[in-house]
């Protein structure tokens, strides 16, 4: 076919000096002849498009009445205004793409006119295209505008009617996207990139990102770091541009290190306390800050692992009382060696301890990230403590004690004898004769907390923390479970809180020497931030 309408315009061009210079109208053998010569002039047009070698690029440029007619400017991603001149067109084409492809389709011969001395005939068509640029960027017409363009050439037959030219070509495309001069495309170089979601400025619609054959999305208007959101809020997005070829592609990089600074304060009491009379009252207190770091294990899912090392100092204070109580035993600790009762009217009492511990946590951290914004944390695991210090702070008591003589008539001997150390005392800490906590140099706890993390600011890896957690030591922090402290009557001299010898006078035992079990027990709610890396 093609052949035919070449031939055709051959002998048209042949015919045209038979044709007088001044005929107004033509013949329907006449314009039937110049239609085919156009058509022949098109097709010859569609095959120079490629430019491929420089005797094509000649006779692209010879189609044409001269260098500076004006072309429509379809040549999607070089910029430029919508009319250019045939060379600067056909420089492009021939210098700036690779591998083109076109597509002309839907030809028709509009109107013939005279005008002047020369005849003219309009040809209208659809065209689309697909090329490579110099920077490896697939450009398609129809995947960007999904439609063609509609251009008109205008092709003019001097009036000898010899050889016809193009004059110029206009068009236009019916689409609701443009290119603009600051148009990116952007490179998919990672299977993240399925991940991200384009959310404009300018408040258009959110888009998942959609790669053609090359992996590449053509965005018409400049974009920036901040319009891509990542499902993963830990991952750090960092852009590479190449201003010159309007690429833009993404590196990665995982905030997988944490910093955990928290301070934990307990609700209630601190410890768990046993003792070996019920006559002891105690109340605990404490609070922990620590410094925790941490390692992420990569997920893609909405949650997130962590193992987590660290460092803390946890204080805390025991307060120990008892009311009123007396008690009596037998014994033969007298100047004289008579045995008598012993007798002891004991006043309220009161002790306070405070310890301090160095402790190790080392725990798992689960993080449920429900949004960007709001995410639930889990954490399991077990707290290391090593003693720093623990002392005994006060001791305050008071003490009346007599002898009861049975075998001299039920005789009571006071202060007023002045000896076995009968009569009113004050104890305080001093007077103690063991003054120690002995608390274990080691123990350890298990925990495990629930909690949710806030995160303000997007632009910030930083995370408010709140939280409850419950805490339990493995086994009493005391040294031995053998204290035997009774706050009765009736009890020996090894049970008493006080007793007597010749030898050594009055032996004064605390509150604490009734505390057989020791161990952390408690709620606590626990305030901190998490800053990731």
């Amino acid at each position: 076919m093609k052949k035919s309408i070449y031939y055709i315009g051959i002998a048209l061009m042949c015919a045209g000096s038979f044709m007088p210079s001044n005929a107004q109208e033509l013949s329907t053998k006449q314009e039937r002849m110049l239609k085919a010569a156009a058509l022949n002039r098109l097709d010859e047009y569609r095959a120079y498009h490629s430019m491929g070698d420089e005797e094509i690029y000649y006779n692209f440029l010879d189609l044409f009445a001269n260098d500076s007619c004006k072309v429509y400017n379809d040549q999607l991603g070089l910029g430029g205004k919508d009319q250019i001149t045939v060379k600067e067109y056909a420089d492009r084409q021939r210098n700036k793409l690779h591998a083109p492809q076109f597509f002309f389709s839907n030809i028709r011969i509009g109107r013939v006119w005279k005008d002047g001395e020369s005849w003219k005939i309009e040809l209208t068509y659809n065209k689309s295209a697909s090329y490579v640029n110099a920077c490896g960027i697939q450009f398609s017409t129809k995947d960007f505008y999904e439609n063609e363009f509609e251009e008109k050439a205008i092709i003019e037959f001097p009036s000898d009617m010899t050889k016809c030219k193009i004059l110029s070509i206009n068009g236009s495309i019916d689409s609701k996207r443009k290119l603009a001069e600051n148009y990116v495309v952007y490179l998919s170089t990672s299977e993240r990139d399925s991940q991200l979601v384009y959310s404009p400025k300018n408040g258009g619609p959110k888009q998942k990102l959609k790669f053609n054959s090359f992996g590449q999305m053509l965005f018409e208007q400049g974009v920036s770091v901040n319009e891509f959101k990542y499902s993963d809020p830990d991952m750090t997005l960092k852009p590479v541009i190449n201003e010159e070829c309007h690429t833009m592609q993404m590196n990665y990089k995982a905030r997988r290190w944490r910093l955990r600074p928290h301070y934990d304060v307990t609700i209630g009491d601190f410890y768990k306390i046993k003792t070996t009379d019920d006559k002891i009252n105690s109340s605990s207190s404490g609070n922990e800050f620590g410094i925790d770091f941490g390692y992420t294990i990569p997920s893609k899912g909405i949650v997130k692992f962590s193992v987590n090392l660290g460092l803390g100092v946890a204080t805390s204070k025991i307060n120990l009382d008892s009311p009123e109580f007396n008690y009596s035993y037998e014994t033969n600790e007298d100047v004289d060696g008579d045995t008598y009762l012993r007798r002891y009217q004991i006043g309220a009492t009161d002790q306070s301890i405070s310890l301090s511990h160095l402790n190790i946590p080392v725990y798992i951290d689960a993080d449920f990230c429900f949004s960007r914004f709001v995410s639930m944390y889990v954490q399991a695991g077990l707290k290391n403590y090593t003693k720093m210090s623990a002392k005994i702070d006060s001791y305050n008591s008071s003490m009346y004690v007599d002898g009861l003589y049975r075998q001299y008539g039920n005789l009571v001997m006071n202060e007023h004898w002045g000896f076995n150390g009968f009569g009113m005392h004050q104890v305080s800490l001093n007077d103690v004769s063991d003054p120690d906590v002995h608390a274990k140099s080691f123990a350890s706890d298990y925990f495990g907390g629930i909690g949710l993390r806030l995160k303000p600011l997007k632009s910030v890896p930083l995370a408010l923390e709140l939280g409850i957690q419950y805490q339990s030591s493995l086994s009493s922090i005391l040294e031995s479970d053998t204290n035997s402290l009774i706050l009765q009557n009736g009890v020996s001299a090894s049970q008493a809180i006080n007793s007597y010898t010749k030898a050594d006078g009055e032996k004064y035992r605390m509150l604490s020497n009734g505390v057989n079990s020791l161990k952390r027990s408690h709620m606590k709610f626990n305030i901190g931030l998490v800053y990731k890396f």
